[in-house]
């Protein structure tokens, strides 16, 4: 469903917000929409919200009903690349010869395999 703009009010109402936010962050981290820091990016003790807003940009109906429809094309062509690893071998090689935490994950994947 299309989203409809915030009422220009709402968006004016500092304490209103603040309350929201309070709420957000609550609800973020009963979800689990949390994300490891940049400080340490290895630790599973020190986390920090994923990012999110609380008022999402209006999008026209037209534009959503068209990734409603693409969607679950979308994602049947990810499910089925995923599942083909010579076309991900030939395709993310390149990526294995600079240190990253990509091409270390890339070449364990690969000697598994």
């Amino acid at each position: 469903m299309a989203s409809k703009p915030v009422p220009e009010d709402l968006l004016m109402n500092g304490a209103l917000i603040k309350d929201l936010e309070v709420v957000a962050k609550d609800i973020a981290l009963l979800k689990g929409v949390l994300m490891r820091t940049k400080e340490t990016p290895n630790s599973s003790e020190v986390v920090t919200y994923a990012p999110f807003t609380l008022f999402p940009s209006p999008v026209p109906r037209v534009l959503y009903n068209q990734a409603l429809a693409v969607q679950t094309h979308f994602n049947l062509l990810v499910d089925k690349i995923s599942q083909d690893s010579k076309f991900l071998h030939e395709t993310l090689a390149r990526y294995c010869h600079a240190p990253s935490v990509v091409s270390s994950t890339l070449v364990v994947v690969w000697k598994k395999n």
